[in-house]
């Protein structure tokens, strides 16, 4: 993505085309679905240290980020 098309606002168009395809694939629903089995997996393992729940927070939200900008546009 060119700093023009983050000014503007919009996406590049083969961007937009890459998340349609993305969206028609149901490849969203999977990493989701992989995001959130590893969250829970570094969890079990990793135990609940401020630091491993922050890390969580922080994997957890990006994704969510994502998911917002792709379905926005």
């Amino acid at each position: 993505m060119t700093q023009t098309s983050e000014l503007k606002g919009s996406l590049d168009q083969s961007l937009k085309d890459t998340l349609k395809k993305f969206s028609s694939e149901k490849r969203f629903a999977y990493w989701s679905g992989y995001v959130k089995s590893l969250a829970v997996y570094m969890a079990e393992t990793e135990g609940s240290s401020c630091t491993s729940l922050l890390e969580y927070q922080m994997l957890v939200s990006a994704w969510r980020m994502l998911l917002i900008i792709a379905t926005s546009h």
